[in-house]
């Protein structure tokens, strides 16, 4: 009889591996691995595949020779690898991620339709510098119509041209600064504007005519909680009158400082207030959501779900508390055209609120190209003494044959010599340029950018060291822009004394 030895235990392959390779060199034969039996079956069903597959692939060869041989072209494999490399990541292709969002969002938002509607309470504008950092802070987030509140302004006329805007005022006829409220509007939508009405200084109204229908903007500016009832009464009964005037078929939008928190109680005020409130309410919520309820609006700001940070639209002096008191509202039916609605932190002028954005779809009207303005002489270049002795001597030469012309028709002359002044004025003087949009200067953008840092470094972490900061910055900003103003009426009374000098009215 054979003696069968005793079975080795059976060990892991793996774990004999890793002793191996912790530095177990001499192990017994015991723990080595046993080696892998393959099944003899496998092998032959493998064998028998690899002849079955090398038999279709001589059939397959045979068929080509007879279809070539009988002029038929054989199916390629073109369309197989086309749709592979269709599938293979272009590398011709390198994504920008250093571009601002906002200037990717309004690329977007530009040929799909959407406009940028925001609201913005920013204090006053009535300080030197503040009308051009908001312009440059519209230009960066790309608005098309921007409420503005509180604007201080007293005695101004009530539209005002801007090189990309148009700004309508609503300011109090007294010289007291106090409220006031207005609309930017861009020039590339500016001419769906029917009508605007400067109310009081606490409600400005405008009227667009967009490609599939009317839209109404309301931008207010509510009386704070250190006003009476009384008060408050009288502005959502002019609101109210307000509402009523528009047709039912139009669309509207109320947008401003309504000075009342809402809270988040949507089981109780929906579909008025959305899922998504902030805070908890107080008296004057209820009167606004008792508003929208009676004319069926809609609070658009609680209807996107956002980070705290970005539902808050005012922060206290102090950074503790935040509260949501600007508000973009608009009827029930219209809410779907909304895409989104938040507030931006990094929007700054230097004002306790936040920029509260929409993206709402809308189709401005297509019209034709504006006529451009009609051009003026460079008048300032009679400055030269030369330039003035060539007109007198060019003018002087055309004028005397026309003098001595027989008696000919009066509108015939007159033509005559308004053709050849022309031709004069515009060989030796010339048109007046274009003006170019001038921005802010780099020491002013650099200030800016800054104090736009330190306010989201405070709005997140509102600490001592970061408020001390933003304050310590903000005084930069100030100091930066009342230098900038002063060497450009410095420039100008240069130029004035120049002008003086030489005797130019001009």
């Amino acid at each position: 009889m054979k003696v069968v030895p005793p079975l080795r235990p059976r060990v892991p392959v793996a774990a004999c591996w890793q002793q191996r390779g912790r530095g177990a060199k001499n192990l017994p034969d015991d723990l080595l691995p046993i080696p892998q039996v393959h099944n003899v079956a496998e092998k032959n069903s493998g064998k028998r595949s690899t002849s079955t597959e090398e038999n279709t692939m001589k059939k397959k060869k045979k068929k080509n020779k007879n279809n070539n041989a009988k002029g038929v072209t054989a199916p390629s494999n073109s369309v197989s690898t086309q749709k592979k490399d269709n599938h293979r990541p272009r590398t011709d292709k390198v994504h920008d991620m250093t571009k601002d969002a906002t200037s990717q969002s309004s690329h977007n938002t530009r040929k799909s339709g959407v406009l940028n509607i925001g609201t913005w309470n920013v204090r006053t504008l009535k300080k030197a510098g503040h009308w051009d950092i908001l312009l440059e802070e519209a230009r960066r987030f790309d608005l098309d119509i921007l409420g503005l509140c509180e604007t201080h302004l007293t005695g101004r006329e009530t539209l005002i041209n801007k090189e990309e805007y148009s700004i309508l005022l609503s300011s109090r006829k007294d010289n007291t600064s106090r409220e006031g409220v207005g609309i930017m509007i861009s020039q590339q939508i500016l001419h769906c504007l029917v009508s605007y009405e400067a109310v009081s200084p606490r409600i400005i109204t405008a009227k667009f005519n967009m490609e599939e229908e009317i839209m109404n903007i309301i931008q207010v500016y509510a009386p704070t909680s250190a006003h009476s009832e009384q008060e408050s009464d009288l502005f959502y009964d002019a609101l109210q009158l307000h509402i009523q005037k528009v047709p039912r078929k139009e669309n509207i939008i109320v947008m401003g400082d309504l000075n009342a928190k809402v809270g988040a109680d949507h089981g109780v005020w929906a579909p008025t207030l959305g899922k998504f409130g902030l805070g908890q309410i107080n008296r004057r919520g209820e009167k606004l959501l008792e508003f929208c309820m009676l004319h069926g609006m809609a609070v658009c700001n609680t209807y996107f779900q956002h980070k705290e940070c970005r539902r808050a639209t005012w922060t206290s002096p102090g950074g503790h508390y935040r509260n949501q008191i600007d508000f973009i509202i608009t009827k029930l039916g219209n809410i779907k055209t909304f895409q989104n609605c938040r507030s931006y932190c990094s929007a700054d002028i230097g004002s306790d609120h936040n920029l509260v954005l929409a993206n709402v779809k809308f189709s401005p009207t297509k019209t034709k190209r504006m006529k451009s303005l009609p051009k003026t002489y460079d008048v300032g270049r009679f400055n030269d003494s030369n330039i003035v002795e060539t007109f007198k001597a060019r003018i002087g030469g055309a004028f005397e044959p026309l003098l001595q012309l027989p008696d000919t028709d009066v509108d015939e002359l007159w033509k005559k010599f308004r053709d050849t002044t022309n031709n004069i004025s515009e060989e030796i003087v010339g048109f007046k340029r274009s003006r170019q949009v001038k921005g802010l200067p780099e020491e002013v953008c650099k200030a800016c950018e800054q104090r736009r840092k330190a306010r989201i470094l405070m709005m997140n972490n509102p600490s001592d060291c970061n408020k001390k900061s933003y304050t310590k910055l903000n005084k930069a900003v100030k100091y930066e822009v009342k230098k900038w103003k002063k060497k450009i009426l410095d420039t100008e009374v240069e130029e004035m004394e120049l002008a003086h000098a030489k005797n130019n009215s001009h």
